[in-house]
Formats: structure tokens, C-alpha cells, sequence
């Protein structure tokens, strides 16, 4: 990929270095029904006890949380939020360590801000919660 990543899947879309740094991508239902500001507020309330720094960006229409971990090595964490119609649209970083987040954090961050407008963005409704599927046929009998 343009990231200095190789890709591992589109759908959801996932990416990882050979030294460890690791971007993943995925799209999930805005339940229950939040702005950003909402989202972003749980984020840290849920995660900012377990780090060292929680510090909150705006990269295009994202809003990120950039987490930095206790521990010697200190790895980073990202999640980037932006909403799409019904839906959370969400990326998440791994960074091993802060040569690794040095190294890749300003290519990422460009493509986080040349993603296109949620506009642009066709909505994908969710699946519906009971998904019914039509019976399956008889087995035949085996003689």
C-alpha cells in the first residue's frame, strides 16, 4: 500500500510493516445514536485510565485519540472515529513503539485526511438484527 504497509484485506481494510505497526479499519452501527463528540468522550472515558497520555486530534474528518502505553517500550495506540449516515466508521493504529509511530505517522495521517467526505461515502445500512433465511431443502436419504 501508499502507507509503507502491506495490505492483508480491503474488507474490512487491514494493513501491517514488517516491523510490527498495524492499521485496521471497520464500520459499525452509531447505537446508540451519538455525535462525535459523544463517541469520542466514551473512547476516553474508557481508555484514558489504562495509558499513560490520551490526547485527542482532528485529522480531516476524523477525530482521533492518540494513546501512549505505560510500559518501557510505550507503544501508541490511535482510534479515529468520523460518522457516515447511521454509521461509526472507524480506524485503529498500532504502533510497537515510538521509532515505529515517527516512521509511519505522517503518511497515515495524510490518508486519514485525503478520505473522501462522508457525502461521498455510500451508506451501508446495517445488517438487520434477525436475519431470516429461507428453509433449507429436505436432506435426501442415503440407501
Amino acid at each position: 500500500s501508499d502507507l509503507g504497509l502491506v495490505e492483508l484485506t480491503r474488507k474490512p481494510y487491514s494493513a501491517e510493516s514488517a516491523d510490527g505497526t498495524r492499521l485496521w479499519t471497520s464500520r459499525i452501527p452509531n447505537e446508540p445514536a451519538g455525535d462525535l463528540d459523544f463517541w469520542m468522550k466514551a473512547l476516553e472515558q474508557r481508555l484514558k485510565p489504562e495509558f499513560a497520555s490520551a490526547t485527542r486530534t482532528t485529522v480531516g474528518e476524523w477525530q482521533v485519540l492518540h494513546l501512549v502505553d505505560r510500559g518501557e517500550k510505550s507503544y501508541r495506540y490511535l482510534v479515529g472515529l468520523r460518522i457516515a449516515g447511521r454509521n461509526l466508521e472507524v480506524v485503529e493504529v498500532y504502533y510497537p513503539d515510538e521509532s515505529q509511530e515517527n516512521r509511519y505517522s505522517a503518511t497515515i495521517e495524510a490518508a486519514l485526511a485525503e478520505q473522501p467526505p462522508v457525502a461521498q461515502v455510500p451508506n451501508v445500512e446495517p445488517m438487520p438484527a434477525e436475519l431470516v433465511l429461507p428453509p433449507l431443502p429436505p436432506i435426501p436419504k442415503v440407501r
